[in-house]
């Protein structure tokens, strides 16, 4: 992985080394330099077009040789993907990415949004975020520091984005609790948090979307307390892709830790397709 200098200096002559150090994204050597980030292409299509960002993470698993470090930023991964192919294409006057991680979802609200809020508690993913807008031109996105809602106390917004750190993961001995996957709270406290706070943020006839874990017991179904968590005179519409009983998360959830790595789909999460909606009473 480690580079010549002078080839390096080469291939970025404007940037040279020492830039490329100052930014955080390598570290050099007397003779060497050695990439600290991930630089990748990421192609897109929307109502525009396709088109093609360069997006800056850390350092993977495969490139790292072992584990992440707790306050790993992801790249651009299959969650990430998801939540990009079903964000509404409308256009908004202000737009909310509540837990932007590299920035991802902000960028692409950006092509619809006159200004974009991009929120998180990580303060190295607001670094890579901010990067990343300045590395593909986005100008329209602002960048703020904070846990959940309280960075944009007050305000409302037309659209909000967020894939947050829901993964509903054992807190057990030897399994690691990584900022981008874990958000620190209780089971679904982190989704349910979200999902009542959210209405408070939105202008009228504003939406919000996100990817989410919720639980279920034998007294009540997940989709159920999920629709409990919303009110009556709002709309709703919730896609669940998949059950899987407690044993099962921690495996069926480990493509997160290695973002990628190609991992088979397991035969036991299958997704069973439920869904629920609801009309405004």
């Amino acid at each position: 992985m480690p580079q010549p200098k002078a080839s390096v200096a080469a291939a970025l002559p404007q940037l040279g080394v020492e830039g490329l150090v100052a930014l955080g994204l390598a570290r050099a050597e007397s003779e060497t330099v050695t990439p600290t980030a991930l630089l990748r292409p990421q192609s897109f299509v929307d109502a525009d077009g396709v088109g093609e960002w360069w997006i800056a993470s850390d350092l993977d698993e495969v490139a790292l040789d072992g584990a992440l470090p707790a306050d790993h930023v992801l790249g651009v991964g299959g969650a990430s993907r998801t939540l990009a192919e079903t964000i509404v294409p409308i256009e908004v006057d202000r737009a909310l990415d509540l837990g932007t991680g590299c920035g991802i979802q902000a960028l692409l609200v950006a092509r619809r949004a006159r200004t974009v809020v991009a929120t998180d508690i990580s303060s190295r993913a607001l670094a890579f975020a901010e990067l990343n807008a300045r590395l593909n031109g986005v100008s329209n996105i602002e960048f703020r520091h904070g846990s959940m809602f309280e960075p944009v106390a007050g305000e409302a917004f037309d659209l909000i984005v967020s894939n947050p750190p829901f993964v509903i993961t054992p807190r057990v001995e030897g399994v690691p609790a990584y900022e981008y996957r874990d958000g620190g709270l209780v089971g679904d406290a982190l989704v349910e948090q979200f999902v009542r706070s959210a209405p408070r943020f939105l202008t009228q006839n504003g939406i919000a979307q996100l990817l989410g874990n919720w639980e279920s017991d034998a007294a009540v179904a997940g989709l159920a307390r999920l629709e409990a968590w919303v009110p009556a005179d709002l709309d709703l519409w919730v896609i669940q892709r998949e059950e899987l009983s407690p044993s099962r998360m921690p495996s069926c959830g480990s493509a997160t830790a290695a973002p990628h790595r190609a991992i088979p789909p397991s035969p036991r999460c299958s997704p069973p397709g439920s869904t629920t909606s609801r009309r405004a009473e």
